[in-house]
């Protein structure tokens, strides 16, 4: 059962190699894993830029149905015109403005902040941009435009409402509705 001398000379080492090749495998597959996770966060924060984007859209949709005798308040220039106050409180007299004022609030984050100071906003979008476009006979075109964090090969489909960052980084969600105005 012993082994012999020259056997067991051979044998030296071996299993010290064998676990270092195993180890190099560990790391190759944990790197690995590391680079999926760090791929499935950007994916996770450019589905929830688009599901934010589809929820302001649809927010000020139906803030324009329910005002539509002032149908056509809301416009790009109109929202542009706002300022959104530090705390958020929009206390604008009309109503076309104040749903201006409180979607650009959210759009910036404004209402949502962990901590202090100015780095504090959590929520919005990145660089938002909303382009409304109501005509007097009720169709409305809405096209909110943000910045994602990954790179696209494709164009945006409304040149008039983009992003300053170069094409490649926006993101356009674009919604056309009707609305009674009587």
């Amino acid at each position: 059962m012993f082994l012999n001398k020259s056997c067991r000379s051979k044998q030296q080492g071996v299993g010290l190699l064998e676990v270092l090749v195993a180890l190099v495998i560990l790391a190759v597959g944990l790197l690995g894993m590391a680079g999926m996770q760090a791929s499935a966060k950007r994916n996770d924060l450019e589905a929830w830029q688009r599901s934010q984007a589809a929820f302001y859209v649809n927010d000020i949709l139906e803030r324009m149905r329910s005002n539509p005798t002032a149908l056509m308040e809301y416009t790009t220039a109109a929202f542009d015109g706002i300022t959104p106050p530090n705390d958020g409180n929009c206390t604008q007299s009309k109503q076309s403005l104040r749903d201006l004022c409180d979607i650009k609030v959210a759009l910036q984050g404004l209402l949502e902040r962990e901590g202090t100071g100015s780095l504090s906003q959590v929520g919005g979008l990145l660089t938002p941009r909303l382009c409304i476009t109501p005509n007097a006979s009720g169709l409305v075109n809405i096209t909110l435009a943000w910045q994602g964090i990954l790179p696209l090969n494709s164009s945006v489909n409304d040149p008039a409402c983009v992003v300053a960052g170069g094409n490649q980084y926006n993101r356009q969600l674009i919604v056309s509705g009707f609305i009674n105005p009587n």
